[in-house]
């Protein structure tokens, strides 16, 4: 690992240590509706990111790496024509959740200015990574993410501010505001020319082409971790939303260490040696990732059960023991869904997407009829139980997928 390598990790780590301390604080002294509240208010501007980008970047960036900067401005002005089109369709729609009172009013300005801000961070971000400058894109992660919680918590903490989300909303748009602010210095440094050109209709039209199967396969992936907490709300009440969301959020962490540690670094290199098309290569990174993977979950989920108890006793609310069994429902779903990202990775390497897509698509039939199946049993555990199981499908289509693609890989070379 060089050294630009390891600063990276280390800001990746230290944002994901700030989110989870947000996390366990607002937990703690938040009212168990609000928690429950913010869970849902989070899911859904994480779906409405995918709604609202179309998966577009995909396109994008791929078009940006292989083209000069001196028409990239043409490009850029291009794809907002693209995003303003998507929010005036995707606002209406994202009306209903108001409407219908799964989100209440009064967050409604907030959850516009924070998806918008997120979106633009998140597209700053791909271009400053397509000019190959991780580290800045990494440190507008931070000042994104994980800067302003470290402000807000001592604030929060000490009651120097009401603890209410209205001051949570706000410092996350602060924090969004500062990421913005010092994406658009290294873009102003980075001398991008072609703004006064056309609007390139054609490549827009290809680029929709092409990012839209991606599309559908994430919208469908994403669905059910966000319809889950909405019919979790119907079927208990808010306070479980808040705790179910709280266990969701710690076990995540198990997926964003995978990421940011293994792999972030071992996938391009397994892309790189099925494109190159060196099997004694691909097999060496397949065995090392698996290993990794492996090494890795075995570790942070243990650390994980570990460090459970003493957590409930630093939340101290009677709430969170009540329920503390779903955390073992989340932390499995989590270990099934890091697992499956392993035939994923190769389908992907393998330029499956199809096969991505359509299991992708077949998961939310699989959540909706196992939660349909388990609220005759129970109503608490029927969500949980629906995520688990759908997560375990998903691994297991994956998996005999890629059996079946590397099955026919060996009948085809002989």
């Amino acid at each position: 690992m060089n050294k630009k390598q390891f600063i990276n990790i280390a800001i990746r780590a230290s944002t994901m240590l700030s989110r989870f301390m947000l996390m366990f604080i607002i937990a703690k002294h938040l009212p168990d509706e609000d928690m429950g509240m913010y869970g849902l208010f989070t899911s859904a501007i994480v779906f409405s990111l995918y709604a609202v980008g179309l998966d577009f970047y995909i396109y994008s960036t791929r078009e940006l790496i292989n083209t000069d900067k001196s028409v990239w401005g043409q490009f850029l002005k291009t794809q907002s024509v693209l995003i303003i089109i998507l929010y005036l369709i995707y606002i209406p729609f994202l009306i209903v959740l108001f409407y219908f009172d799964y989100l209440p009013w009064k967050v409604f300005f907030y959850f516009i200015i924070i998806l918008i801000l997120e979106h633009i961070c998140q597209e700053l971000q791909r271009i400053i990574i397509a000019a190959h400058k991780p580290l800045a894109a990494n440190l507008g992660l931070f000042a994104r993410s994980g800067l302003w919680p470290i402000f807000f918590i001592p604030l929060f903490y000490w009651r120097l501010i009401p603890r209410s989300l209205d001051y949570l909303f706000i410092a996350w748009i602060i924090g969004n505001a500062i990421s913005i602010i010092f994406y658009f210095y290294i873009l102003m440094r980075m001398r991008i020319s072609g703004w006064n050109n056309e609007i390139q209709w054609a490549w827009l039209r290809n680029g929709i082409k092409v990012s839209i199967v991606f599309l559908i396969g994430t919208l469908a992936l994403r669905f059910s971790s966000v319809i889950e907490r909405f019919w979790l709300q119907e079927l208990t009440t808010l306070k479980i939303v808040g705790v179910y969301s709280f266990f969701v959020g710690i076990s995540g962490v198990l997926t964003s260490f995978l990421d940011a540690g293994v792999f972030s670094f071992q996938y391009p290199r397994l892309i790189k040696a099925e494109n190159e098309k060196n099997l004694i290569e691909y097999n060496k990174i397949r065995r090392e990732l698996y290993f990794q993977v492996c090494l890795w979950i075995g570790g942070l989920a243990g650390i994980s059960l570990i460090l459970f108890k003493p957590t409930l006793a630093f939340i101290d609310k009677d709430v969170y023991y009540e329920y503390q069994q779903l955390y073992y429902f989340t932390l499995t779903t989590t270990i099934f869904s890091s697992i499956a990202l392993l035939p994923h990775y190769e389908l992907y390497a393998k330029k499956r997407d199809k096969a991505i897509v359509a299991i992708n698509i077949f998961s939310i039939i699989v959540f909706v009829l196992a939660t349909l199946v388990t609220i005759s049993v129970s109503q608490l555990y029927a969500i949980p139980v629906a995520a688990l199981f759908t997560q375990f499908f998903i691994l297991i289509a994956k998996y005999i997928s890629l059996k079946s693609i590397n099955k026919n890989e060996c009948i085809d070379s002989n």
